[in-house]
């Protein structure tokens, strides 16, 4: 028996429920880290952190 033949005689199906699964919990533990109340502190911490850093000085503005 050559490993084609037991490949080929696999039944797959449960391969595309496994990723649906996966897919779901992952889902799921996202929206529960999204609405919990413990990360809501640490979220507005986050949000108030500027985008960019200040404004570099560029060579020419500078004084000798």
């Amino acid at each position: 028996m050559s490993l084609t033949d037991i490949v080929s005689s696999l039944n797959r199906p449960w391969l595309a429920e496994a990723g649906l699964v996966l897919f779901g919990a992952a889902f799921v533990a996202i929206i529960c880290r999204l609405f919990s109340a413990g990360h809501r502190e640490r979220d507005r911490a986050a949000a108030a952190l500027p985008l960019e850093d200040a404004p570099s000085v560029i060579a020419s503005d500078r004084t000798p």
